[in-house]
């Protein structure tokens, strides 16, 4: 979620190697990708032994892919920048995949060098399978529920909560937390029923939507090189600062925790049901999803714009901020001193395509609150 190359900070947070190495080893508490256990590190060193010099291959192949996993805490890390299509795995995790692959060869290898004649020779490798089976599966819960036996809720959210976000956000936004799987709300359960976003999928202008839901809340705006990636949303757990980038987005309906108290304002925000931990409030100052200005200004990039429109006296209902330059062939907007009421309606809207109906006696500007990517 980043127009710019990731960078090793983002993707592995936590430089620890040891930290993997107990993941591989010690029982973990849920899932974990690196997960082996010490029967099957037993049986592969067993295996590689007895097979030679596929033994060998395979023993030195597991200790490299072994050692990459452990991420960038090891000066061996900079391999992935030497080795042609490695790049795609300095995330350790997907890397993975390559040293189970191997220790299962490994393991596997190893029961077979456990068996010889007698009753003995086959209740040894079939006890060793039992115990490998039983080190990789008794200590590890799967939290996540598979896709057959996930409750509905989890897909579409708590029946009454989307109920109440469907029929008062309308033809406008909601914003739900991003906290996925708290509480069984996510950001995409409004998807299921029909609302608009505010946090919506736009990949190609995430870095401007980060700054949008940043200010919101009043957190500092994001370095590119931050070691925190844009993961699509703000957790509502904090005062909302601005107030009026909510009513500028088309949010009628908003979902925080219970302790955010909101701005006063009028009209004020308007307390419509509380779920456990989270109070959905409807926004009565929304603008809608499209409307017209007759004043614009133009600035030079993105930052700028997000500072007037945070400025005090800034008046979104009446004035657009456009980032560029005007040309020549614009006409000019001659803003009237009365208050001059312009509709527009949304006549069909698909993924990639919206068409706005309108009407206006002058030159002015049509406002969509959709995210903008650029294309």
């Amino acid at each position: 979620r980043t127009t710019a190359a990731l960078t090793d900070a983002q993707l592995d947070k936590f430089p620890f190697p040891l930290a993997v190495l107990r993941a591989m080893f010690t029982w973990p508490h849920g899932h974990a990708a690196s997960y082996l256990s010490i029967p099957v590190a037993l049986l592969t060193l067993l295996g590689c032994m007895s097979a030679r010099r596929f033994g060998v291959v395979l023993l030195v192949a597991l200790g490299i892919f072994g050692v990459l996993s452990l991420g960038r805490g090891t000066p061996v890390f900079e391999l992935y920048r030497l080795l042609p299509g490695f790049a795609a795995f300095r995330g350790p995790e997907r890397l993975a995949f390559l040293v189970a692959f191997l220790a299962a060869m490994g393991s596997a290898l190893g029961v077979t060098a456990l068996r010889f004649d007698g009753v003995a020779g086959r209740l040894v490798p079939a006890l060793a399978v039992a115990v490998t089976f039983w080190a990789l599966f008794a200590p590890v819960r799967l939290p996540s529920p598979l896709p057959w036996t996930v409750p509905a809720s989890t897909l579409a959210g708590p029946p009454r909560l989307m109920t109440l976000v469907e029929r008062y956000t309308g033809s406008g936004r909601t914003l739900l937390p991003g906290e996925a799987g708290a509480d069984d709300i996510a950001v995409k359960h409004g998807a299921m029923h029909h609302v608009l976003g505010l946090q919506d999928y736009s990949p190609l202008s995430s870095r401007r939507l980060a700054a949008y839901l940043d200010a919101v809340v009043g957190r500092p705006a994001r370095r590119p090189d931050a070691p925190e990636l844009f993961l699509g949303w703000v957790p509502i757990d904090r005062p909302v600062v601005h107030p009026e980038l909510l009513d500028m987005a088309a949010v009628t309906t908003l979902l925080v925790k219970s302790f955010v108290t909101l701005p006063p304002r009028e009209p004020p925000f308007r307390p419509l049901a509380r779920f456990g931990r989270w109070t959905l409030y409807q926004n009565p100052g929304a603008l809608p999803r499209a409307f017209v200005v007759d004043r614009a200004r133009f600035v030079a990039t993105d930052a700028e714009a997000l500072a007037v429109v945070t400025s005090p006296g800034f008046d979104g209902r009446r004035e657009a901020v456009l980032v560029g330059a005007m040309q020549a062939d614009d006409p000019p907007l001659a803003p009237s001193s009365d208050v001059e009421e312009f509709p527009a309606r949304v006549t069909d809207d698909t993924p990639e395509h919206v068409q706005v109906a309108l009407q206006t006696k002058r030159p002015a500007v049509l406002v969509l609150t959709d995210p903008f990517a650029p294309g």
